[in-house]
């Protein structure tokens, strides 16, 4: 499973498929009709793969600290 971070379908897990093969996608934000692009990036946490999609909306920074929890919440569990 594959993970999206910011946007319209943060949290939301999607199944692989054939986008286990494209590096971006774009959806359309429901509440403000604005496409929203995620771009695929791939994270080694411990000895397993995840992969992200994260919304072109977000900073650098703001990304930043999302996965430095996630990480933080990884290393405790």
């Amino acid at each position: 499973m594959d993970i999206c971070i910011g946007g319209p379908w943060n949290g939301c897990k999607i199944l692989r498929g054939s986008s286990q093969y494209r590096s971006r996608f774009t959806v359309r934000d429901e509440i403000t009709g604005n496409l929203v692009k995620y771009k695929k990036s791939k994270i080694q946490l411990g000895s397993k793969n995840y992969t992200f999609w994260i919304s072109s909306n977000l900073t650098d920074d703001e990304v930043d600290n999302i996965l430095r929890k996630l990480y933080s919440s990884y290393k405790r569990a």
